[in-house]
C-alpha cells in the first residue's frame, strides 16, 4: 500500500500543509497484519462503505465473537467512522486500563479544526497526552496499533491511517502513515488475511465497485471467506464472529449489518 503513495503521503503530519491528493485504495496486499481483525473500506459516489469482523482474541484463544470494531463520529465539520487494528485495548494485571476506541471518540469530539489534516495533526498531539495521563507511557506491551478514519470533512471525503507503536515498553508518538482523499470505486484491505485476499480476488486485488451494494457484498464475502477458511494463514484464523458494515455519507453513518451491542 505505502509504495503506491507519493512521498507527501508518508511525511510526518507535523510537516504537512492542507494539500489534497488521491489515495489509490485498491492496491494488492494488506495494509496491516494485526492478526486480530479484518477491516475493509470502499469509497463510492454515495459514500464510504466500511466493514469489520467481530472476533476478539487473547493469543490463540477466542474471547468473544461479539466485539464492536467500527464506531461513528460526528462533531463540527467531521462526520464519519473509525476503526482500530492491532491491540486496541491495553491491559495491566488482567484489567483493561486504556481503550483506544473510547479515547478516539472522546478526542474527535473535542478537537476543533478548520481542515482534516489539521484535525489529524491535533489528534496525534493529544493522544499521547491522554495515554500518559491515564496509564503513563512506559511499561507497555510491544506492538503496533493502527487507526483508520474514513470521514467527510464538510462535503469532502478523507481517509487517514495513523500508527501508534510500542517499543521497549514505551509508546511512540503517533505517526501518520497515510492521509488523503479516496479514489472512487476502490477498496482498501486495511487489516486482514493476504491468503484470503489472494483466494477471493484476482491477483489479490479487489475489483472496482460501482455502488454501495457491490461494496457491501465484496466486504461480506471477504469476511465470510476468512471465517470459513481459518487454516488459510495465521491472520485468517483470528477472523470471524459478528461482522458489521456501515455506509458513511456526509449526513449519517447508516448500518447495513448492525454492530454488536
Amino acid at each position: 500500500m505505502k509504495g503506491a503513495l507519493n512521498n507527501k503521503s508518508r511525511a510526518n503530519i507535523s510537516h504537512m500543509t492542507p494539500y489534497k491528493f488521491i489515495v489509490p485504495l485498491n492496491v494488492s496486499g494488506v495494509c496491516h497484519h494485526s492478526r486480530v481483525t479484518a477491516i475493509l473500506l470502499t469509497y463510492t459516489s454515495a459514500g464510504f462503505v466500511i466493514g469489520a469482523d467481530g472476533r476478539r482474541m487473547d493469543g490463540d484463544k477466542v474471547i468473544s465473537d461479539q466485539t464492536r470494531k467500527i464506531y461513528s463520529v460526528r462533531s463540527g465539520h467531521l462526520a464519519g467512522a473509525f476503526a482500530w487494528s492491532g491491540n486496541s485495548v491495553i491491559h495491566k494485571d488482567g484489567l483493561s486500563v486504556f481503550d483506544f476506541a473510547k479515547a478516539t471518540s472522546s478526542l474527535l469530539h473535542t478537537i476543533s479544526s478548520s481542515t482534516f489534516p489539521e484535525l489529524v495533526e491535533t489528534f496525534c498531539q493529544m493522544l499521547p497526552v491522554m495515554l500518559s495521563a491515564t496509564i503513563g507511557l512506559t511499561g507497555l506491551p510491544s506492538g503496533k496499533s493502527n487507526l483508520l478514519i474514513a470521514a467527510y470533512f464538510g462535503s469532502e471525503p478523507w481517509v487517514a491511517d495513523i500508527a501508534v507503536r510500542f517499543q521497549d515498553g514505551r509508546a511512540q508518538r503517533p505517526h501518520v502513515e497515510m492521509i488523503g482523499q479516496p479514489q472512487e470505486g476502490a477498496t482498501m484491505l486495511f487489516s486482514g488475511s493476504k491468503a484470503i485476499a489472494d483466494q477471493v480476488w484476482q491477483d489479490g486485488k479487489p475489483s472496482t465497485v460501482k455502488s454501495t451494494d457491490e461494496a457491501v457484498t465484496l466486504i461480506r464475502n471477504y469476511i465470510k471467506a476468512c471465517s470459513e477458511n481459518p487454516s488459510a494463514d495465521a491472520d485468517a484464523s483470528h477472523i470471524g464472529g459478528h461482522g458489521h458494515i456501515g455506509i458513511v455519507s456526509p449526513d449519517v453513518l447508516k448500518w447495513v449489518d448492525l454492530p454488536p451491542s
